[in-house]
């Protein structure tokens, strides 16, 4: 089917417009701010002036003083953190040593009544039984029953001797189980964690020796009148 005027004249609308032809005002107006939108997309950075320049430099030094000033100031804040620490570790050290050093005392003192005590029950066990034995052997005798009375109380002076030593030998094992636990704590208290071993290398590396063999003098090389003198050489 044949086009018709008006739909040849729609065709044509758009090579008219791109050549200026038949163009209306509002349509000229709509192709310069195309053009301008275009011009504006593709116009390139504006270059800074020597000045903005030197003021974005500027610029740029205090952020990085303020980094290096921040980042100084953390690592004094850290620094005087962990000497705190150390101080507060190493006197807590001391005192721990320092009490195991008293229960030590304590249980030395209570083992020395310990064995005071059972000399005394030994002592009291002996004279008991010797004036119950004498009381046994001559009962007609006067006295005989005031002999064995006294036999008896010296007996029960032994067992409560013998009790008295029995408790001070086990808190002196408790004094003795307290110092070993202390003494423990502030050795593994003394040894720095494995965290501040890598934070705080040696200052020095340590420095490998390397093994150098001896060379052996052979038998031909020494001096013939050297073994002469022990009787070696001719």
């Amino acid at each position: 089917m044949a086009d018709t005027d008006d739909e040849q004249t729609l065709a044509l609308e758009p090579d008219q417009r791109e050549q200026g032809e038949d163009d209306s005002a509002e349509a000229a107006s709509e192709r310069r701010s195309a053009g301008k939108w275009v011009r504006d997309t593709e116009r390139p950075a504006a270059v800074l002036t020597p000045e903005e320049q030197a003021a974005l430099l500027d610029e740029e030094e205090e952020l990085r003083e303020d980094d290096l000033e921040l980042a100084a100031r953390e690592e004094r804040e850290l620094e005087e953190l962990r000497h705190r620490r150390e101080a507060i570790a190493r006197a807590e050290t001391s005192q721990a040593f320092r009490l195991a050093e008293l229960d030590e005392e304590a249980r030395d003192r209570h083992r020395r009544l310990a064995g005071g005590e059972r000399l005394q029950a030994r002592s009291d066990w002996a004279h008991g039984n010797h004036l119950l034995d004498e009381a046994a052997a001559r009962p007609d005798e006067p006295g005989a029953d005031a002999t064995a009375a006294a036999g008896r109380r010296y007996q029960r002076a032994a067992t409560r001797e013998d009790g008295k030593a029995e408790y001070d030998d086990r808190v002196a094992d408790r004094y003795d189980a307290q110092a070993r636990e202390r003494r423990s704590e502030a050795r593994e208290s003394e040894q720095p964690p494995a965290v501040e071993a890598v934070r705080n290398p040696p200052t020095e590396a340590p420095q490998a020796r390397k093994f150098v063999r001896r060379k052996r003098v052979k038998q031909r090389d020494r001096d013939p009148k050297a073994l002469r003198e022990f009787g070696l050489g001719d």
